[in-house]
């Protein structure tokens, strides 16, 4: 949970729709013809491959739209709840500070900086599309490309898993 008032009902009411929202922009066109008149363009909203990243920002927004809007119309998750989480898994402060501010703590840290976050995300997503693409190349195009993706892959691993590169991070 990023945020303290997102509830199991937002969650899971924005995952429904993006469900239901999807096959209609993309196999119905539903909304090919608003974003022309809305955009003044003949490009195809659904179809058109220079309008992947519209299609995309589109399903965040809508998405994000949909579990704000039915949270806050829900009732709020339990507040002793929210803090035995904030104790648990000790998440950002800047989305937690209310129940955070309830807490009592006086000096509350996080389970780990922003800067170590940051490399850690950048360190998995190397891992994935290095996997992804090694794979992808050792059964459908370069062997030696693929090779070196799958390395770049244990590069990446082992730079996750080893810790160096983390405690240098912690002070970010």
């Amino acid at each position: 949970m990023f945020w303290w008032r997102l509830n199991g009902i937002g969650e899971l009411t924005a995952t429904i729709s993006s469900w239901i929202i999807a096959p209609l922009m993309l196999f119905a066109h539903v909304f090919d013809k608003p974003v022309q008149a809305l955009c003044g363009t003949k490009a195809a909203f659904s179809t058109d491959p220079n309008l992947l990243g519209a299609r995309m920002l589109f399903m965040v927004g809508w998405v994000l739209l949909v579990g704000i809007g039915v949270s806050y119309c829900t009732q709020m998750t339990d507040e002793n709840k929210l803090k035995n989480f904030v104790k648990r898994a000790r998440p950002f402060h800047f989305f937690w500070k209310p129940i955070i501010q309830h807490l009592g703590e006086n000096e509350y840290k996080e389970a780990e900086g922003l800067g170590r976050t940051l490399i850690s995300l950048l360190l998995a997503l190397g891992c994935a599309f290095a996997l992804t693409f090694g794979v992808g190349k050792l059964l459908l195009g370069s062997k030696l490309l693929g090779i070196l993706y799958l390395c770049g892959f244990g590069v990446f691993l082992s730079l996750q898993y080893d810790g160096s590169i983390l405690i240098f991070a912690k002070n970010i």
